[in-house]
C-alpha cells in the first residue's frame, strides 16, 4: 500500500486514478450527465423513462434494452436536461466523442 502511494505521487494524479479504474467495466464509471446529448426541447421527450444525471450507464442499458426507447435525464430539481439513446451508450462505452 505505501509502495502503492509512493508510485502514485511519482506517476501523478490522472495515471494513479487510472491504475485503479482501469479493470473497471466503463458502464459502472460513465454518469448520464458525462455522455447525455444535451435536451434542446425540454418537453419534447416527457414520454419517455427518466433517469437522474447520476445514474451509470449500467443501470440505463437494461431499461434501454427492455422499453426500446431513448431516456431522459433529470436535474437534481427534477427538470429534463438531455436525453439518452442506445446509440449515446455505444458510442460511450467506445470512448466516442459525444458532445
Amino acid at each position: 500500500e505505501e509502495i502503492d502511494r509512493i508510485i502514485g505521487l511519482e506517476l501523478g494524479a490522472d495515471d494513479y486514478v487510472a491504475k485503479f479504474t482501469k479493470d473497471v467495466p466503463r458502464a459502472k464509471l460513465i454518469r448520464a450527465q458525462d455522455c447525455m446529448k444535451i435536451n434542446q426541447f425540454p418537453d419534447a421527450k416527457k414520454d419517455t423513462f427518466k433517469v437522474p444525471a447520476d445514474a451509470t450507464l449500467e443501470e440505463i442499458i437494461k431499461n434501454l434494452s427492455e422499453k426500446k426507447q431513448d431516456c431522459s435525464v433529470l436535474s437534481p430539481e427534477g427538470k429534463i436536461i438531455g436525453h439518452i439513446s442506445a446509440e449515446t451508450v455505444i458510442d460511450a462505452l467506445a470512448e466516442v466523442n459525444t458532445k
